[in-house]
């Protein structure tokens, strides 16, 4: 499935690249749409067995990321492999359809008689309203994410508290709340290191690298599904105690391009405020001096440079600012 779709991606980008070249035609979604139907007739075997909105739906993908590079001027489209394509959007009811025994089924499949089985991660919501079903490909395994059109009880709570992202601590609220960081990335690093390591012994090309970069890919994903369910149920938890909840004023961008997050990612910060400090300071210094930051990122001030007065480099946000004023008061 994911294959045809990656091969009709490919075949209109070209298409659209070659009327541009030759012609100067700038093609959209609707003159590319309207072939489609002749291309089903043409290949019964391979597009014509998925359902027609289906199609439709990797046309749409195609203009999006169309209108998204002349958006922001760079990043033309590029051709995409077929293991790099993982996702295929469906329309409930017109190629998908989920039945009443909790089964799904996906025209085009065939020899699973009955449906697909599906580990359903909660019950729908009575007289919900589907409408698209996205199914996804991640590590060897298959997802479904549905859009589900329904009414939801409140669950808020009914007072109000504000939050702070902390350097030690995930969180710390104005109720004297702290949440400590999980560290996720920190405790995996020694079996990650393993896998990696396997993976460089291995041979380019050869299956037992494939199967060494899967394991290392599943670690990664591992990784990456504990910090959504920490952070899913630390904010869902939040939510159902408090009404309203104020967040400070960061520049989430600027401190992930910094180097506040250390290189276990950013639910592994250092334990030392102060290093961070260092660390995350940037080229300049608070007197304006902008040698070579080599000295800086070893946490040491570079050769040579005594400014009066000068004891740290300047911080980044308003968060290390307190940090730093609390530490020079004490």
């Amino acid at each position: 499935m994911l294959r045809d779709f990656c091969g009709l991606y490919n075949a209109c980008l070209q298409q659209r690249v070659e009327a541009y070249r030759r012609r100067g035609l700038n093609l959209r979604y609707g003159p590319q749409a309207s072939e489609l139907k002749a291309c089903r007739a043409c290949d019964p075997d391979g597009l014509g067995r998925w359902s027609f909105s289906a199609l439709q739906q990797v046309l749409r993908r195609l203009d999006q990321t169309y209108a998204a590079f002349f958006k922001r001027g760079h990043g033309f489209p590029r051709f995409r492999a077929s293991a790099r394509y993982h996702a295929a959007t469906f329309r409930i009811g017109d190629g998908l359809t989920v039945k009443k025994d909790r089964r799904i089924g996906v025209v085009g499949v065939v020899g699973v008689p009955g449906g697909l089985k599906v580990a359903w991660h909660r019950d729908l919501p009575d007289e919900a309203k589907l409408g698209t079903a996205i199914l996804t490909r991640q590590q060897g395994k298959w997802f479904m994410v549905l859009s589900v059109e329904a009414e939801f009880a409140e669950t808020c709570g009914t007072g109000t508290v504000g939050i702070d992202l902390g350097l030690n601590s995930l969180i710390a609220t104005s109720d004297g709340e702290t949440v400590e960081m999980p560290r996720f990335a920190r405790k995996a690093q020694k079996a990650q290191r393993w896998r990696q390591r396997a993976l460089a012994r291995c041979k380019r090309g050869s299956k037992r690298r494939l199967k060494a970069k899967a394991r290392l890919a599943a670690g990664s994903a591992k990784i990456a599904r504990q910090r959504r369910d920490h952070l899913h149920k630390l904010s869902r938890s939040l939510v159902s105690r408090y009404w309203g909840i104020a967040f400070e004023d960061l520049t989430m961008t600027g401190l992930n391009l910094s180097r506040v997050w250390d290189s276990q990612s950013q639910d592994t910060r250092d334990p030392n405020p102060r290093l961070q400090m260092w660390r995350g300071s940037g080229p300049g210094c608070c007197c304006g001096d902008r040698r070579a930051s080599a000295g800086f990122r070893a946490g040491t001030r570079p050769s040579g440079h005594k400014p009066a007065g000068c004891r740290i480099a300047v911080p980044r946000s308003r968060l290390l600012q307190r940090a730093e004023l609390s530490r020079l008061g004490s």
